[in-house]
């Protein structure tokens, strides 16, 4: 993992945010360099967004937190839950 200098905090930060379904709106000046896949739990809520561009050799990748009981309840069943996506299979936490 690469080393932030001070003022990437506030951009990191930023970004981080944009996990979050209602921030989109507020941001989209910041998303518009990028390319985005956004991955929705089994409840259709986004949960988590990758965003990349072209011209740098970067990824980031970020999670929504626990916004209710439900995610709590679904962060401790933590047992592994196959998945199929086209021809692999992988497992993934329960509330996913």
């Amino acid at each position: 993992m690469k080393k932030l200098k001070r003022y990437q905090y506030e951009r990191y930060a930023i970004l981080c945010q944009l996990a979050y379904p209602d921030a989109e709106a507020n941001y989209q000046k910041v998303l518009e360099p990028f390319h985005e896949r956004q991955l929705v739990d089994k409840y259709g809520r986004m949960s988590v967004r990758i965003l990349w561009t072209d011209n740098k050799k970067e990824v980031i990748v970020v999670f929504r937190g626990s916004l209710g009981l439900r995610d709590w309840l679904a962060n401790m069943v933590f047992v592994p839950a196959k998945i199929k996506q086209v021809d692999r299979h992988f497992y993934v936490h329960w509330g996913f």
